[in-house]
């Protein structure tokens, strides 16, 4: 028996490590099997022989190819698991890119597997309160595994080569989507978004539309070098704290989405929203702000060194022509404005239906011009091929009967899409408002006008008024009055275009909105 301890105590030292709770299959194994056996020995006081329970039958466990291992067995199976994949999400990406460059395991070692994999997985296991499937981070996989290695339950075809190796890769994979995913979204709005429509509906092979052009903040090779060098130090949990999202929208949807109050179909819309929180935009700054939400089909203006604001209804534009998400700070006001009429309307709508047609031209106050000498040019002498040229555009006169309504409010952006009053007021009277080629019409732009430029006064408000009320003579330079054209603003004012189906309200409790583009079913393919 002295011998015996003496082994036991060796196996003891050589094997037990605190860092780590189950040791690698190649070594410990047979070492493992070799302790029960000594240890189940009877006492020698009732034995005729000490090692009678240790026969041929037994030491046959020790040749168990299960229990076998090998860091090339252990590479092979990693990249098998790696090549499976069809993901192109860019922490997938990164993850595989790691392991095909045979970079050293960052869970897994002679030893076994190191316990920050409990760390790592205890933050997985919370995953469902971000409003994320676990499916996700691979979290119910990740446990059968580990509690395989645990209790050393090797088989064919879980082998420890396969369990380990499932481990590592799927740790690694799952680190880098969790902290990505908190850090800056599960999707990528960019790529999401801006592969939805054709700009030819009518053709597969045109270029597609750009729908999302907010400044959003995506993971780059800095940031997930960074969360490997925190899995590599041990700094797990640190990592994960940082990566938690920190604005006031996801906090107080988190908030709402625990307590668990809504109906499933309604809880997954919070978590979609959760979601659009995550996406790293530009936080709002000081001054005025007027943020639409299309799915809200309203515009709100508020200022952060006031309590007063305005809001009202707007249109937006159809399923065919989205309004895009945007960014952006306006320029000037205009009073009055010519409306242009875009390439896209006069190829779709007034080429294939209306050239030639005088009435339709003088019912709607059309005018066909040359672009540099704005020679008027007649209905009846235009042809297709002269429009498509971009030698000559079509102009709609201003005044009530312009398209563009008496008001609108100009801002840099890449779609010629602005806000602006409309001569078709009974739209507002709609539930859904989705009317236009992808402008916003305001149900009252003059209420704008004055709570933008109320600080002037009320004798520069008045004339205003009258401006915007003119006659046809005034416009033309006949009447009594002279009209103000263009109003250029001296402060600040940001335009925010967003798209959120369910906003907090100050009570508590959640607005929802009808998913107007059909959006949230992007995103909740990707986070369920």
């Amino acid at each position: 028996m002295t011998k015996i301890k003496l082994c036991v105590r060796y196996l003891y030292a050589r094997y037990s490590n605190r860092h780590h709770y189950s040791l690698h299959a190649g070594t410990f194994m047979p070492a493992l099997l070799l302790f029960s056996l000594f240890c189940s020995c009877r006492p020698s006081h009732q034995s005729t022989h000490p090692f009678e329970r240790f026969s041929l039958q037994t030491t046959a466990l020790l040749r168990n190819p299960n229990f076998a291992s090998s860091p090339q067995l252990i590479h092979h199976i990693i990249d098998s698991l790696r090549l499976s994949e069809r993901d192109t999400s860019f922490p997938d990406l990164a993850c595989n890119r790691y392991y095909a460059e045979r970079h050293p395991y960052l869970w897994i070692n002679r030893l076994g597997v190191d316990k920050k994999a409990d760390t790592i997985l205890s933050w997985l296991s919370r995953i469902e309160e971000a409003g994320i499937s676990p499916s996700k981070v691979y979290v119910k996989q990740l446990k059968e595994q580990l509690q395989r290695i645990r209790t050393l339950q090797f088989d064919n075809p879980h082998g420890a080569s396969r369990s380990l190796a499932y481990v590592e890769y799927y740790l690694t994979r799952s680190c880098l989507r969790y902290a990505c995913g908190q850090a800056f979204g599960f999707t990528n709005p960019y790529k999401m978004l801006n592969h939805l429509d054709h700009v030819d509906p009518d053709s597969a092979l045109s270029p597609f539309r750009t729908l999302y052009d907010i400044p959003t903040v995506v993971p780059n090779d800095n940031f997930l070098q960074k969360v490997l060098c925190c899995i590599r130090t041990h700094h797990i949990t640190g990592l994960m704290e940082e990566v938690q999202p920190r604005n006031s929208l996801y906090t107080q949807l988190q908030t709402i989405y625990k307590q668990k109050q809504y109906s499933p179909r309604l809880q997954n819309t919070i978590a979609v929203n959760m979601e659009r929180a995550r996406w790293r935009t530009p936080e709002e700054q000081a001054g005025t702000i007027l943020t639409v939400n299309l799915p809200s089909q309203m515009l709100l203006a508020y200022s952060s060194s006031c309590d007063s604001s305005c809001s009202m209804r707007v249109c937006i534009g159809t399923n065919r022509h989205k309004t895009p998400l945007l960014y952006s700070h306006l320029s000037r006001i205009d009073l009055n404005p010519y409306w242009i009429i875009p390439p896209g309307i006069i190829r779709r709508e007034i080429i294939p239906n209306h050239l030639g047609d005088t009435s339709y031209f003088q019912r709607n106050h059309y005018h066909i011009l040359h672009c540099q000498t704005l020679e008027e040019i007649s209905p009846m002498n235009i042809t297709s091929a002269m429009l498509k040229s971009g030698q000559y555009i079509i102009r709609q006169d201003r005044g009530d009967t312009n398209s563009l309504g008496r008001i609108i409010f100009r801002f840099p952006n890449s779609f010629s899409v602005y806000l602006h009053d409309t001569d078709n007021k009974a739209a507002f009277a709609r539930k859904s408002r989705l009317v236009s080629h992808g402008c916003i019409r305001l149900e009252h732009p003059m209420s704008l006008v004055k709570y933008l430029l109320g600080y002037k006064g009320p004798k520069f408000i008045e004339r205003i008024e009258e401006s915007v009320s003119s006659t046809e003579d005034d416009l033309n330079g006949n009447g009594s009055i002279k009209p103000l054209k263009s109003i250029a603003l001296e402060k600040d004012v940001a335009i925010h275009i967003t798209y959120f189906t369910c906003l907090p309200s100050p009570v508590g409790d959640v607005t929802f909105y009808r998913d107007i583009y059909d959006y949230d079913d992007l995103i909740a393919r990707q986070i369920f």
